[in-house]
């Protein structure tokens, strides 16, 4: 995904500054774009039917997202590595400050801890983050 050693040495740089209490992946301002924009090229590929499906005038369902890097580093998590997190934005922005979260598993109440960051995050470093649209 990442297209040089350059990009390779700001995301390694990010993840040693990461901690158990914020996991959020902090790229430096004037580097965080080009990092965001090769994974968003990555994502993107993963619509690119659905884009032609678009452009030839066929129906196709499309939604913006938004989404960061993380590097998680809680213990109880089994693999430590990066992570593209992504959401719809009004998902992220009105994700609920407190309280419990009904879960599939305790396994992932880390992930709540996690989504509770990136909103604060959002917040006050934007740059961290990038929207990408889906089309299916």
């Amino acid at each position: 995904v990442l297209q040089n050693h350059s990009m390779v040495k700001i995301v390694q740089n990010a993840i040693e500054e990461t901690t158990a209490q914020n996991p959020i992946l902090k790229l430096p301002k004037e580097d965080a774009w080009y990092v965001l924009n090769a994974v968003l090229n990555k994502i993107a590929e993963q619509s690119a039917e659905g884009i032609l499906r678009r452009d030839m005038g066929m129906n196709v369902v499309t939604q913006r997202y938004i989404f960061c890097l993380t590097f998680e580093k809680e213990g109880g998590l089994r693999m430590q590595k990066v992570r593209i997190m992504m959401m719809q934005k009004e998902h992220l922005v009105n994700f609920p400050d407190a309280g419990e979260i009904l879960l599939e598993s305790s396994k992932h109440s880390t992930r709540i801890q996690t989504l509770r960051i990136l909103k604060e995050e959002f917040k006050t470093n934007p740059h961290l983050f990038m929207e990408i649209e889906i089309y299916q």
